[in-house]
């Protein structure tokens, strides 16, 4: 099989602004912080949870720019979690949402994006507090409307909390958003039992007052 060969003038100077690059990187620390990042991420995955937090402590003092403080907070957040350090995961994210609010999402923080406050009212959900959850899904709502987690965590939180018109409220705007969709998903079938359950009340509270 014949070898084609293609000239480049600029690999030169491709290879020259590459290799200041990663030596600016490694002189300034920032391959060593994405190094204790994997790391801390490994022991997290392998059940080493001390590990795991004293790593991602480190990293949130270091805030590097590959590995802000907000990402190394958030992980450490997670892991009081799995720890069964509910308040100060709750405390953790707390701080991590109101600087998300302000600065929004990291442009190198790993993962798909899930607004801390999403993660936070999750979370107080889990921990019998739907009141507070309603409180930050809400405020999640403001930054990013629309969004079919925030709606559904606000609206299963009122639910929860004994806020039937706020419940019914999210519920049905979920309803309209998701129309068009035919699919047996276990959220989108409670959205239709809560609805339909609200509407037989409500026709039952009119046949009653008419009778009265």
């Amino acid at each position: 099989m014949p070898v084609y060969v293609f000239a480049c003038p600029v690999c030169g100077r491709f290879e020259q602004s590459f290799g200041q690059t990663v030596s600016k990187l490694i002189s300034s620390g920032e391959v060593a912080a994405l190094s204790k990042f994997a790391l801390a991420q490994a022991n997290e995955s392998d059940g080493k949870l001390d590990d795991a937090a004293r790593l991602y402590s480190e990293l949130a003092k270091l805030n590097s720019a590959t590995v802000t403080a907000e990402t190394a907070n958030l992980r450490l957040a997670k892991v009081y979690e799995k720890q069964g350090k509910k308040k100060e995961a709750v405390d953790m994210l707390r701080g991590a949402a109101d600087s998300e609010d302000i600065l929004g999402k990291h442009p190198v923080s790993p993962g798909a994006f899930v607004p801390i406050r999403e993660q936070l009212g999750t979370l107080l959900l889990e921990m019998g507090q739907p009141t507070e959850a309603q409180r930050e899904f809400e405020a999640a709502l403001k930054i990013y409307p629309g969004r079919f987690r925030g709606l559904y965590g606000a609206a299963q939180a009122a639910e929860l909390a004994g806020d039937n018109q706020g419940a019914s409220r999210y519920y049905t705007k979920l309803a309209a958003q998701t129309s068009k969709a035919g699919g047996s998903r276990d959220e989108l079938n409670h959205v239709r039992e809560f609805l339909s359950a609200q509407a037989k009340a409500a026709d039952s509270h009119g046949v009653a007052s008419t009778r009265e």
